[in-house]
């Protein structure tokens, strides 16, 4: 791997390499999960509002209107510690015509 990344840096390519705890894969099968459940009634009352991969804190996000404690708990009890829970306030479309 050295060469490989010898030959980008002498391209005056910037290579930083982190250690990640998730694959890309894992992190995008929870977030399908959670775009699946969300519909069925998963979500323990929850209205989802976002859902996504962050791909720098190696973690999905999950934004939830009017969050509760409760909410939170119970979303990151069944989708685990690769889930972060945000609440997500959407304004209201005011469309005047």
């Amino acid at each position: 791997m050295g060469i490989l990344l010898d030959g980008f840096r002498s391209q005056g390519v910037a290579v930083n390499i982190v250690e990640a705890r998730y694959t890309y894969a894992e992190l995008r099968a929870v977030q399908a999960r959670i775009a699946d459940d969300a519909p069925a009634g998963n979500l323990i009352g929850a209205t989802l509002a976002t859902v996504g991969v962050d791909e720098i804190g190696n973690h999905v996000v999950v934004g939830v209107d009017g969050l509760t404690y409760e909410q939170r708990l119970a979303i990151l009890s069944r989708y685990g510690p690769m889930v972060e829970v945000e609440e997500e306030d959407r304004p209201e479309l005011n469309v005047a015509g």
